[in-house]
């Protein structure tokens, strides 16, 4: 029976693996970064797939899903870079430059 629904996976993202790369054009300039963000989202289809009741169409759930990957992968993007930025300013006291990130991410909560 896993072996089934392994197949059935398969065959449902290679039909509509043309929305996991749109999104990833949306969202993403880099070829680095497309490839990556692709990565994470087949890595979160299959992780999410024994949830998808068939209460929409598979398409529709798959785009919700690489779409959701694609904005938490963009946010963990914009954060590291901006820790980044504060340590490059600050490499000789991180402790105020994390509390200024703490307050950037307080933003975001």
């Amino acid at each position: 029976m896993a072996m089934q629904s392994d197949e059935a996976f398969l065959l449902q993202v290679n039909a509509n693996l043309g929305i996991a790369h749109k999104v990833c054009r949306l969202y993403f300039d880099a070829p680095d970064d497309r490839e990556d963000a692709l990565q994470e989202m087949m890595y979160q289809l299959w992780r999410s797939y024994a949830n998808f009741g068939g209460r929409a169409k598979f398409s529709t759930w798959m785009y919700s899903v690489c779409l959701r990957t694609a904005l938490t992968y963009t946010f963990v993007i914009a954060v590291l870079s901006c820790a980044y930025a504060i340590y490059s300013e600050n490499k000789k006291s991180f402790i105020k430059p994390l509390a200024e990130l703490k307050a950037i991410l307080g933003e975001f909560a």
